[in-house]
Formats: structure tokens, sequence, C-alpha cells
């Protein structure tokens, strides 16, 4: 058994290096193509290099994000961010909704908050604050015209989910979505997001889900012994 998990294991890793590989391939090759364009093509016209430019500065942001998030992977393994405090719910998620409210308010979404101003939980604030986020902008992406937040205590237990009504993930999906690079029909973004989550949510041993039909799609994190 311990051969097989091990076996297991290093198949994941090199799965995983391949993707990563993949990932970050993309974004340098076209860097170095527009990088070339600029010098051989466009160097003299400024609207051409201007435009070139701009599209390496985008491609090297893609790249930092990958990183960034690879790095947060490593951490949470490595145990750096098992440090634990006080945190309040209601606060840390109407800050994260501030940053978003450009987006929503673009989206013309209405966004529903149903969380007690009280409602604390120890844990770790970055691994928290990564969740949360992954999960609000996924919502603020592919909701239709409303998001719903709730966050309540139960049995000693924190119950956060966040609703919306995009269209739904179909069953088959639902497990696939956690896994590293994966991307659904149609879907941008690293492939990233809810691996981190899946990741963070384990090693403190949340319980982690999704529920998707007709009307909504939740994801939830259950937090507590």
């Amino acid at each position: 058994k311990t051969s097989l998990r091990l076996e297991n294991t290093d198949k994941l890793e090199k799965e995983f290096l391949s993707g990563v590989t993949h990932e970050l391939k993309a974004p340098i090759t076209i860097i170095q193509s527009y990088a070339e364009m600029i010098k051989d093509f466009s160097g003299d016209n400024n609207e051409l290099r201007e435009e070139h430019l701009d599209i390496i500065i985008e491609q090297s942001h893609v790249m930092t994000k990958h990183i960034n998030d690879l790095n947060i992977i490593s951490k949470v393994k490595s145990n750096a961010y098992d440090d634990k405090q006080e945190i309040n719910i209601f606060n840390i998620i109407n800050k994260m909704i501030e940053g978003f409210y450009p987006n929503i308010e673009e989206r013309k979404i209405t966004l529903t908050l149903n969380v007690d101003q009280d409602l604390n939980v120890c844990a770790n604030p970055l691994c928290i604050k990564y969740c949360f986020t992954n999960y609000i902008s996924n919502a603020i992406k592919y909701a239709k015209s409303k998001i719903l937040i709730n966050a309540y205590k139960k049995d000693d237990k924190i119950y956060f989910s966040i609703s919306n009504d995009g269209d739904n993930i179909h069953p088959d999906d639902i497990s696939k979505i956690w896994n590293r690079f994966y991307k659904g029909e149609n879907k941008g973004g690293s492939g990233l997001g809810l691996a981190i989550v899946q990741t963070i949510c384990e090693h403190c041993g949340y319980d982690y889900l999704c529920e998707s039909d007709n009307e909504l799609t939740t994801f939830s994190i259950i937090i507590g012994d």
C-alpha cells in the first residue's frame, strides 16, 4: 500500500510539473515573439510598438499570477501558513466586496450578504482570504445577475457559501474543477484557483464542496472540527 501511495504521488507530481510547464510555456512564447517583432518590425512605429509592448506586459502579468499561485501551494504544503488568529468573517468579506465593487457594478449584479456581524473564526487569515477571494471572484465572473453570500455558525462549525445564477456545472465536471490546471469548456484563468482552495482546505482540515443545478451554483467551505 505504501509503495502504491508513493507511486500515485509521484504520478501526480509529474502531471503537475507537466501542467506547470505547459501553462508557463504559452506566455513565454508570446513574450518572446512580440519582443522579436518590436526588434524587427515595430520599433520605429510608435502605435504598433505600444500595442506589442502592451501584449508583453499583459503576458508577464499572466506569468506572475501563475508563479504566485504556485508559491501559495508550496507555502501551504510547507506549513508556512499554519499560524492562526481570531478573524471576523463579516469584516473580511465586506473588505473583499469593496475591492470587487467596480466589477459587480459594471456587470449589474445584485449581491445579497447574509452574515452575522459578530461571526468570528480562529484560522490563518491568508488562507481564509485566499479561499473566500477565489470563490467571490469566480462568482462575479460567472454570475448572470445575482450572487448570494451566506456565513453562519452551527454546532461549533463555520459554514461559508457563495451562490451565483450562472450556467450550471455538469455533474461529471464537479469532481474535476478542483484539479490543477483544469479548465472547463470555454473557461479562462490559470486553472489553479480552485486547486489552491482544495490544497488549503485539505491541509487545514476544512470541508469544501460544489453543488450546481439549473438555478444556482454554490461553493462552500466548512471550518471546524
